[in-house]
């Protein structure tokens, strides 16, 4: 009898401690990052507001596959700034982790050894020429790169690789006037990403790739985060995405899309960003 109202009492006692939120699900917090369109990488779809791209795609995939819950923050407009708020925001514990192509390694942030996207570029030129195959013969051409804006950007992967590698080059607003420049012999190439329209361009260009990525993009984590044990599994699954070639499938795919998504008509009247975005499942 004694033995029973002990077992009872200590099931009475268990039961009133007992906290569900202490053994609920953790969900990611993943930074939603600065609202620009990066296609085919990622960008926010024009018509639900949801953000999308290979980038995307891929945390979604290894993170389901992980069986970890994520939701993304907010994004924010991009101001050069805003990139070193990120850092703090994993740092003080309020988002777990994030997409990012930082150089230089933060003590308190962990990434991920396998990139989880990677830019490339390529030159690509007149099919009435004859096929660039060697760097050294680009030297000797007049380049260009794609600018909207006509201005110099220290962001932008295409200039810089083209200043480091002591490439001449002047910007170009848009394909249309870079086919009319090289049809001209304005200029006998144009520099950009690899994945871009003028992939689309076939009867206008030949292209030369450049082999080595200008710019990789890991996924970034804070060691204060409850998810950092799960890095190494994480990890793992981006390299295996690497490795099989899903990443570049993934990027051409998006690619496609967003060239589709131009063309689209939405149901909405307006299009809006949520304020907890999660990427639709494909």
């Amino acid at each position: 009898m004694l033995r029973r109202l002990q077992l009872t009492a200590w099931i009475v006692t268990f039961m009133a401690s007992y906290s569900p939120a202490l053994y609920a699900t953790e969900t990611m917090i993943l930074g939603g990052g600065i609202n620009v369109y990066s296609p085919p990488y990622r960008w926010f779809d024009k018509c639900d507001g949801h953000l999308t791209g290979s980038v995307a795609h891929l945390i979604d995939k290894v993170l389901t596959q992980l069986e970890i819950d994520y939701q993304y923050t907010p994004s924010a407009p991009f101001k050069p700034e805003i990139l070193a708020q990120f850092d703090q925001q994993m740092l003080a514990g309020n988002i777990d982790g994030r997409a990012t192509n930082d150089i230089k390694p933060i003590p308190g942030i962990i990434y991920s050894k396998a990139p989880i996207s990677s830019i490339k570029i390529s030159a690509f030129y007149s099919t009435q020429t004859h096929t660039i195959s060697t760097m050294d013969e680009l030297k000797n051409l007049k380049g260009s790169a794609l600018s909207l804006s006509l201005k110099k950007s220290r962001f932008s992967p295409v200039q810089n690789f083209l200043q480091r590698n002591e490439l001449p080059f002047e910007l170009i607003s848009t394909q249309e006037e870079a086919i009319k420049a090289i049809q001209s012999g304005k200029i006998d190439y144009v520099m950009a990403l690899r994945y871009s329209e003028l992939l689309l361009s076939k009867k206008y260009f030949k292209r030369y790739d450049i082999e080595e990525p200008v710019q990789n993009f890991y996924f970034a984590m804070s060691t204060n985060s409850p998810f950092a044990d799960r890095m190494e599994e994480i990890d793992r699954e981006m390299q295996l995405a690497n490795t099989s070639g899903l990443v570049d499938f993934l990027e051409q795919r998006y690619l496609l899309q967003w060239f589709a998504e131009n063309d689209r008509d939405c149901t909405e009247s307006t299009a809006k960003t949520t304020e907890s975005i999660k990427l639709s499942r494909q």
